[in-house]
């Protein structure tokens, strides 16, 4: 990845995208916010983003044998992919061999009959994305993942989150302790201790009594 632009936006709201992407011909790789749908180009989905939530529900609905199937065989074809990106690299002269792997986990799991709701709520998400899960099977290049945007935001986030911090201390002329932090950013604690040392080892703040700090002018 050469290079990140960040556009900042006080809400969710993805009407905007339409218009940034509007002459974007490749492929979008993001996670299922549903505000991506509406983008006329071709997508493929962050398959970690499903791992996690197949995963996280499925320690919860251990015995649903149902959706443990899905689970089960979703895992076995994923695993037979990255074991040809792990060889050959993101190439689809060697992926595209796993479209045949794609249909026959659709045609025999996912286009059965289901009776439990956690399996059928995955099966209409499986449906849904049918041709957006899969797109970097069918071209060079293209990641099944977006952990390159999810490591670049973070970096932005703790700068986002440090700035804010930072603000209201530099605005103190009497000092100001976690607690009142906690209060005013909504952070928890352990993330605003965490900023208040990052910030005290690189000498944008200091101690002005045991607990309470200001900033350096």
């Amino acid at each position: 990845m050469d290079s990140v632009f960040y556009l900042f936006k006080p809400n969710r709201e993805a009407d905007f995208l339409k218009d940034l992407l509007k002459e974007f011909k490749g492929v979008l790789v993001s996670d299922f916010y549903p505000g991506y749908d509406s983008i006329n180009c071709l997508q493929q989905k962050c398959l970690i983003h499903l791992i996690r939530d197949l995963n996280n529900d499925f320690f919860k609905n251990q015995l649903d044998t149902e959706f443990k199937n899905i689970v089960i065989n979703f895992g076995q074809l994923l695993r037979k992919i990255v074991e040809t990106i792990n060889r050959y690299g993101l190439k689809k002269r060697h992926l595209n061999k796993h479209e045949n792997d794609v249909i026959n986990f659709y045609t025999h799991i996912i286009n059965r009959d289901y009776e439990s709701e956690l399996a059928i709520s995955y099966q209409k998400r499986f449906k849904k994305n049918r041709y957006k899960l899969f797109t970097f099977l069918e071209h060079d290049g293209i990641p099944w993942n977006n952990n390159n945007a999810e490591h670049a935001i973070t970096f932005f986030g703790l700068y986002r989150r440090t700035a804010q911090v930072l603000n209201i201390v530099n605005k103190s002329e009497k000092g100001v302790d976690a607690a009142t932090l906690v209060k005013e950013t909504g952070f928890n604690q352990k993330k605003v201790t965490n900023i208040i040392q990052r910030t005290l080892k690189l000498g944008k703040i200091t101690r002005l009594e045991k607990g309470i700090y200001v900033g350096v002018k």
